[in-house]
């Protein structure tokens, strides 16, 4: 009850911001979309349309949904944030996440970085486009990992930005390329961010997981993602220990090994534009 008009379910399937593909792919033959003949024959059938709606919607659609919810319901969000169904928290967050952004200043927080195909060549195609001189000067070693982010909707709603992301959506890469939200997030917060507007959360303990099972003749489940502890966490070393044994349960078969590959994250490691440490623990950075 203490929490009546605090959290609020929306069903986007019944809004144009489901189920509808750009306008400008619809007469392409899905079979010849990168991936989708997989994800057919490796996921329930209708798995391989909605994870390129789930990607559509996460790249540039969520903008303008926000934007309209502000203008016909009164409301005045400005920072948004998400949290994947497969991610987790393992110790808390002990301030108010979304004025911790904006006393910052910050565009654009982020958790993990990922490793996924560099997909720098879409700005390219979109300078192209507009006939515009403005490049990327990145070398892309660490792109905004999607499942847990906090984003200004100012900064996603302003010109440059909308401009490429209508680029990317009228294009259809989501859908052609099986492009997704971490790419086309990457893409505009490196494009049309200053380094000190972009931040990476190391405070708190996170899980990104997801089962992944291969087919393959021991048919043991390989699981895909990861953990990573917080420098705030007083209990990380306790909440790996037990991060490392559930993963070695999810394979009950005695032949199959746990994949399971540990190393620690120390400062140099890490994209020093987007970290903004305290002294105390840049010194001392050490996370499993």
């Amino acid at each position: 009850e203490s929490l009546k008009g605090v959290i609020r379910l929306v069903n986007l399937q019944d809004s144009h911001f489901w189920g509808e593909i750009p306008s400008g792919i619809k007469l392409d033959d899905p079979m010849q979309w990168r991936d989708y003949r997989y994800d057919l024959e490796h996921s329930h059938p209708t798995d391989a349309m909605n994870l390129r709606h789930e990607n559509r919607f996460w790249s540039s659609q969520i903008w303008e949904y926000f934007e309209k919810m502000n203008k016909f319901q009164g409301c005045n969000y400005r920072y948004i944030m998400r949290l994947h169904t497969n991610s987790f928290l393992y110790s808390p967050i002990r301030y108010n996440i979304f004025e911790f952004t904006k006393n910052n200043n910050y565009h654009y927080g982020f958790r993990l970085c990922s490793e996924e195909r560099h997909q720098k060549h879409i700005f390219e195609d979109f300078s192209r486009e507009i006939n515009d001189s403005d490049t990327i000067y990145d070398e892309f070693s660490c792109l905004f990992y999607n499942s847990f982010f906090v984003a200004d909707l100012h900064f996603f709603l302003s010109q440059p930005v909308q401009r490429l992301l209508q680029f990317v959506d009228a294009a259809g890469y989501n859908y052609r390329g099986n492009i997704s939200p971490t790419i086309v997030h990457s893409l505009a917060v490196k494009a049309y961010a200053s380094s000190a507007t972009i931040h990476r959360f190391l405070d708190f303990t996170f899980e990104q997981f997801n089962d992944e099972r291969k087919y393959t003749e021991d048919d043991c489940v390989h699981p895909t993602g990861g953990f990573q502890a917080g420098y705030n966490d007083a209990e990380a070393e306790s909440h790996l220990q037990e991060w490392i044994y559930l993963q070695q349960k999810k394979n009950k078969k005695e032949h199959c090994a746990p994949q399971v590959e540990m190393h620690n994250l120390r400062f140099n490691d890490l994209s020093p534009d987007y970290v903004h440490l305290p002294a105390r623990v840049a010194e001392t950075l050490s996370l499993p």
